[in-house]
């Protein structure tokens, strides 16, 4: 469902992967976030899309939570596909690629991403929030690769 959703134009799967991500978090209770913060793709993806994943689950995730959703991230520069890239590369590709907005400053933030595999892109989306000021930053995604647990870059996060 998440790869037809993604890459096979399924937008329309948006609402029910929105509302099953916000099933791990009922109603929001007991959480202490005040916005939730889409991840944005780049500009060409959007476009060759025609949506992007992360802010259409952000929103159906701020409706069901009843917490805003916020754009409080900018991408800086288009970067390549991550998913085309080796390991490696990665983190170097994202590295500067957000912007976060002064509005951040003292929010505690959710994150919310569609996949993540090496965490590279939410880890430097992460800093960008930190740096201008947010109190703290927690991440949701759809879905994540195995390869994930073999990253000792996301002990920092």
């Amino acid at each position: 469902m998440i790869r037809a959703f993604k890459f096979d134009r399924f937008d329309h799967l948006s609402e029910c992967l929105g509302r099953r991500l916000s099933s791990v978090f009922p109603d929001g209770k007991g959480t202490s976030w005040d916005a939730i913060v889409p991840l944005p793709s780049t500009r060409g993806r959007n476009r060759d899309r025609g949506f992007d994943p992360a802010d259409l689950i952000a929103r159906e995730l701020s409706r069901t939570m009843r917490l805003p959703c916020r754009t409080f991230l900018e991408r800086t520069r288009e970067t390549q596909r991550q998913s085309r890239l080796p390991r490696e590369r990665r983190w170097a590709n994202v590295e500067g690629a957000f912007r976060a907005s002064a509005r951040s400053e003292g929010k505690e933030i959710l994150l919310v991403d569609d996949i993540m595999t090496t965490g590279a892109t939410a880890f430097s989306a992460a800093a960008a929030l930190r740096r201008a000021g947010a109190q703290s930053v927690s991440l949701a995604v759809l879905a994540r690769t195995p390869e994930l647990a073999e990253d000792s870059h996301l002990e920092a996060l």
